[in-house]
């Protein structure tokens, strides 16, 4: 599989070391390293798949376009839908195309989250009331003047790890929980 990875910052970046010669080729209008300014310039035999590291503001577009070339789509965090029509013309245009995407929440996947989930889905923790979950991270006082300054900010950018993790323990994605407040100070 022949990945191109659209999108070279600190995500894209990692993405190409983790795949090693399978990421082929690159994609960001400001990054030298990459070997295309523009998706434009890419030729649908070049790859199989792509990874989107990219900015939110131009994530939808860029999706569009790939689902709509039966590309298959892994979508860095976060991927927003300003409403659920959106949603449904993604999905539409990936069944029609043969395509899919999946957006790449990672913190699900760790050791101690794996392990929690485990504990919840064997009652060993027994019945959840109440949840406060908190996000630490260094990356977040690198934040004025970037993307990450913009829309929902660090809620949009680390917070949603918050609101997977909530959607993916057993026992927390339910009707009768709902969040009370969302703030990144």
């Amino acid at each position: 599989m022949r990945y191109a990875v659209v999108g070279l910052g600190n995500i894209g970046q990692r993405r190409v070391q983790l795949l090693g010669g399978n990421a082929v080729p690159t994609v960001d209008p400001f990054n030298e390293a990459a070997d295309y300014r523009s998706v434009d310039e890419l030729a649908d035999t070049e790859y199989d798949a792509v990874i989107l590291a990219t900015p939110n503001d131009v994530k939808l577009e860029l999706m569009r376009g790939f689902l709509g070339a039966g590309k298959n789509v892994l979508v860095e965090k976060p991927l927003v839908f300003s409403s659920l029509e959106i949603a449904a013309e993604m999905q539409a245009l990936a069944e029609k195309t043969g395509a899919s995407w999946y957006t790449s929440y990672n913190h699900r996947y760790e050791p101690l989250i794996v392990r929690l989930k485990a504990r919840l889905a064997d009652g060993a923790i027994g019945d959840l009331y109440h949840g406060r979950f908190l996000y630490g991270n260094g990356t977040a006082q690198n934040i004025a003047g970037t993307w990450r300054d913009v829309g929902s900010g660090v809620i949009e950018d680390l917070g949603c790890h918050l609101i997977d993790l909530a959607n993916q323990l057993p026992g927390l994605a339910c009707d009768h929980f709902k969040l009370l407040t969302a703030h990144g100070d």
